[in-house]
């Protein structure tokens, strides 16, 4: 230390003249190459902490973390270097545990940073700048390019195993009496539901706690000379790295005491007020929900109670005045069933039907397919919600297969244009068998394709389903209709069709009009 202060005193005057020159040629460094590229890295951190005291004068410093931390550790050292150990672990913070004020949060951060960049200069190593404008830039060398670490299933079991079902070691809820933190058995959830994007009151965020807790356990985790999670930024942070972590395929379903199926009920709300809704419970068959998704916050966002809870038959302040039907049948929201089928249906194989097929189309007769009427005489009032449930899943028959193979065309021969190229073969049953294929690949396609002639509704989008459909060209004119300009004409209609469900499905042939139409040489 002595040597440091030592250092800064011989060089305060060199500073001092610096800082002269700095401060006049700041703005002209600010506006030279506005365009530059930056180095993204996982690893930076904004060290804007003066803004709390109010405005600041120049431009917060992006710091590259993983890189002093590799400087640090070539030196024998450890994270006790720049950061104070607390009776929770390390403080996140440089240096010191609270801010106390701007002057001497400041003055900390340039005693320092720059007497570390002095001293390492003096011995001749590689050093960072002591000037203020290389710190404080609007042209960084290095931006900030982290991702987010998504906490799936794979990565949760394998915590769960290490910490031996020690769920207390990460669970915790919080005690507004004793205002102390807690660990209940069969409580646990997600961190993300009291740790928002910032601190709020009592509660830091989710960046504090995360980094606070599993750095911590981590770092410890090694000291005792045992496999840990990192403790560098780009460990979690970066996509390389993240695609190195463990997979696990098979992972064993969580023991929260939840149902294999059950029902999608408006709750007691309308009991309480003799209102009785028209439709049929819909079946939720939790089991499956599960496996398709890596994590329970896919549906249950704010805390693991049931849709009905905040979300009630009149809406509600929890639910953001979203009543039930409006939560579960929201179109663009991917935490609401409708919603979160939508984005299934953009995926390669259902999109080269989904994306052409009219929004009428595709909801005729949708809703019997989730709120499935049994047989007269059956009354759900009359059962337990099990039996229910158990008749609703057996009553639902997944298609497995379209039409047999002799009652679909091999070819259906395209003469529309046959003035200016050959007819085109078109490989009809081919593509059947594929799109089938597709469906059968599918768990969702198979829960809702109910009948066989669904394959064929894809194409044959406005017809009633058949075995024989009717050809494009009775609904669709030469070149168009008239009193229906929104139509399109008969070779609109194909190019539509065909070279959309390409493009939708990402086949790239054909790339050009001979791949289907051979020119006519007379």
């Amino acid at each position: 230390m002595e040597k440091r202060k030592a250092l800064l005193q011989w060089t305060s005057a060199l500073l001092i003249s610096s800082l002269l020159i700095v401060f006049g040629t700041d703005a002209r460094l600010h506006q030279e190459n506005p365009k530059s590229s930056s180095q993204k890295r996982s690893d930076i951190i904004t060290i804007d902490t003066l803004k709390k005291f109010g405005r600041i004068d120049r431009p917060p410093v992006l710091f590259p973390h993983d890189l002093h931390q590799k400087a640090v550790e070539k030196t024998g050292k450890d994270c006790l270097t720049c950061h104070k150990e607390t009776d929770k672990g390390l403080s996140l913070k440089f240096r010191r545990i609270q801010d106390v004020n701007k002057q001497k949060v400041m003055e900390l951060y340039h005693t320092e940073c720059i007497g570390c960049h002095i001293e390492k200069k003096a011995t001749k190593d590689k050093s960072g700048p002591i000037v203020c404008a290389e710190c404080h830039t609007s042209s960084p060398k290095y931006t900030a390019g982290q991702y987010p670490l998504p906490f799936d299933k794979s990565l949760h079991f394998r915590h769960v195993k290490a910490k031996e079902k020690n769920c207390e070691a990460c669970h915790h809820e919080y005690n507004p009496l004793t205002k102390k933190l807690f660990y209940e058995k069969g409580k646990e959830g997600s961190c993300r539901y009291c740790h928002k994007e910032v601190t709020e009151e009592n509660r830091i965020s989710m960046r504090l706690a995360s980094h606070t807790s599993c750095l911590e356990c981590h770092r410890k985790t090694l000291s005792q000379k045992k496999k840990a999670g990192p403790i560098v930024c780009a460990g979690c942070h970066d996509l390389n790295q993240q695609a190195r972590i463990e997979r696990l395929e098979n992972v064993p379903r969580y023991d929260r005491k939840q149902p294999d199926i059950s029902l999608m009920k408006s709750g007691i709300e309308a009991e309480e007020k003799e209102v009785k809704t028209r439709m049929q419970p819909v079946l939720f068959n939790h089991v499956f929900h599960e496996k398709t998704n890596e994590t329970c916050r896919i549906c249950h966002h704010a805390d693991l109670q049931s849709c009905v809870k905040c979300h009630t038959l009149s809406g509600a302040k929890e639910g953001k005045g979203l009543n039930l039907m409006q939560a579960i049948h929201h179109e663009k929201s991917d935490q609401s069933c409708i919603g979160c089928h939508n984005v299934s249906k953009k995926e390669k194989e259902c999109a080269g039907c989904h994306s052409l097929m009219s929004k009428k189309a595709a909801e005729e007769a949708t809703c019997l397919k989730c709120h499935i009427n049994l047989p007269p005489g059956i009354s759900p009032e009359k059962m337990s919600e099990e039996a229910y449930a158990t008749m609703v899943l057996q009553a639902r028959k997944p298609t497995k297969d379209t039409y047999k193979e002799s009652d679909i065309p091999e070819k259906i021969i395209i003469k529309d244009m046959v003035n200016k190229y050959e007819e085109v073969n078109f490989p009809h049953r081919k593509i059947v068998k594929a799109l089938s294929a597709g469906m059968n690949r599918s768990q969702l396609a198979k829960a809702f394709h109910r009948g066989g002639n669904t394959v064929c509704q894809g194409c044959h989008h406005n017809s009633p389903a058949s075995k024989t459909p009717p050809r494009c060209g009775n609904c669709h004119g030469q070149p168009f209709n008239e009193k229906n300009p929104l139509m399109p004409g008969k070779m609109g209609a194909y190019h539509q069709q065909c070279i959309g469900c390409h493009t939708a499905m990402g086949i790239t042939k054909p790339a050009e009009c001979i791949d289907c139409h051979k020119e006519r040489k007379n």
